[in-house]
C-alpha cells in the first residue's frame, strides 16, 4: 500500500547527527594527536581535520588517537554583591 505524498515529505523529529550539530554555532575542532594514550601522557595535537568523519578515518589509518576540542570562554556575573563564574561556548564567528 503506497504512502501519501505528504507523509513521505514529513521528517520525524529528533536529534541531529553529530556532524550537522557541530557545523552550527559552536566551535568544535577535530584533531589528530601523537600516538600514545597511556595514562600520564601529554596530549599533543598534530593536525586539524575537517570533521569527525575524516578524523575517525585518519585515526584508523595511522593508528593514532583523535581529539574533539570544544572552545569555551569564562565570564564573570556580578549579582547581589557576589561574583559567579559562568562559561560560554564560543561560536564559529569568534
Amino acid at each position: 500500500m503506497p504512502m501519501p505524498a505528504s507523509a513521505e515529505k514529513r521528517k520525524r523529529p529528533g536529534r541531529k547527527p553529530a556532524e550537522s550539530r557541530d557545523k552550527g554555532g559552536s566551535r568544535v575542532l577535530f584533531c589528530l594527536g601523537e600516538g600514545g594514550t597511556a595514562a600520564g601522557d601529554r596530549v599533543v595535537l598534530k593536525e586539524e581535520c575537517a570533521g569527525e568523519g575524516e578524523a575517525m578515518i585518519e585515526s584508523l589509518k595511522r593508528g593514532a588517537p583523535y581529539y574533539r576540542v570544544e572552545i569555551w570562554q569564562a565570564r564573570a556575573v556580578v549579582k547581589d554583591g557576589s561574583v559567579e563564574v559562568k562559561k560560554d561556548q564560543l561560536s564559529m564567528r569568534t
